[in-house]
């Protein structure tokens, strides 16, 4: 005979824990450091080869969206902090 199953679908197997309901990964740790990474790389990219962008001579879009992305990962990085 087997087990019954979850409404989730999941059996309580030998040493696997049973999903709690509403249960939702918590993704501002990823997301920031994601965020984070891009943006230093964007912003390493605006430092070194200002030039690249040249549909807008007087924007440095690389830096800026760089700059925007290290402060929305920064920002995300603090609430995963915060939240633990």
């Amino acid at each position: 005979m087997t087990a019954p199953h979850s409404a989730a679908g999941h059996s309580a197997g030998a040493g696997g824990a049973e999903p709690r309901e509403g249960f939702m990964w918590d993704l501002r740790l990823p997301t920031g450091l994601f965020f984070v990474a891009v943006g230093v790389i964007l912003c390493a990219v605006g430092l070194i080869f200002p030039w690249r962008a040249s549909l807008a001579p007087d924007v440095n879009i690389n830096l800026d969206s760089g700059l925007a992305m290290l402060v929305f990962g920064g920002v995300m990085l603090w609430l995963a902090r915060r939240k633990s």
